[in-house]
C-alpha cells in the first residue's frame, strides 16, 4: 500500500448500479473504492469496460464481503459478460477471504460460475498450497 492519506471507509462498503464511473488516464470506465489507509486492507480497482476487478492488499475475513458485493454488481451490470478477478497483487490472504473468493467465482447453488475468471496471485497461490497440504496430512 502506498503511504498518501486517504478518506476513511466503513469496512464493508456495497456497490450500487448507480455507482459513478471515473475516467482512469486510458479512458477506461473504472470505480475505485480504496480499503484503509493504515493497517493493511483491501483496495478494489473496478474497471466497467473490462469487467475486471483487480485486488490489492490484503483479503480476510473482514473485506472478503467487498469483494463478493463489486462481482455482484458487475454480474448486474453485464449479465453476459465474463469478468476476471485478478489477485496478483494481493500481499495476503487468510482463509476467510479465501472463502469469500471461493463465493465470488460460484453461482448460488455452489457450482463454479462459467462467466467468472480468476487470476491466482502468489499470495491465494501459497493459501492453497497450505490447504492442499494440511488437506493431505489428514
Amino acid at each position: 500500500m502506498t503511504a498518501q492519506a486517504r478518506a476513511p471507509i466503513t469496512p464493508h462498503q456495497p456497490l450500487h448500479p448507480t455507482m459513478p464511473p471515473r475516467l482512469t488516464r486510458s479512458g477506461a470506465r473504472t470505480g475505485s473504492i480504496p480499503g484503509p489507509a493504515v493497517g493493511g486492507g483491501l483496495d478494489l480497482d473496478i474497471s466497467d469496460r473490462s469487467s475486471t476487478i483487480r485486488l490489492a492488499g490484503e483479503l480476510d475475513v473482514s473485506t472478503g464481503d467487498r469483494l463478493i458485493d463489486a462481482v455482484a454488481w458487475l454480474r448486474r451490470r453485464h449479465p453476459r459478460r465474463s469478468i476476471v478477478i485478478d489477485t496478483s497483487r494481493l500481499s495476503f490472504v487468510d482463509v476467510g477471504g479465501w472463502r469469500a473468493l471461493c463465493r465470488a467465482v460460484c453461482q448460488p447453488d455452489g457450482t463454479r460460475a462459467p462467466r467468472v475468471l480468476h487470476v491466482v496471485g502468489p499470495a491465494v497461490a501459497r493459501l492453497e498450497l497450505v490447504l492442499s497440504l494440511a488437506a493431505r496430512s489428514r
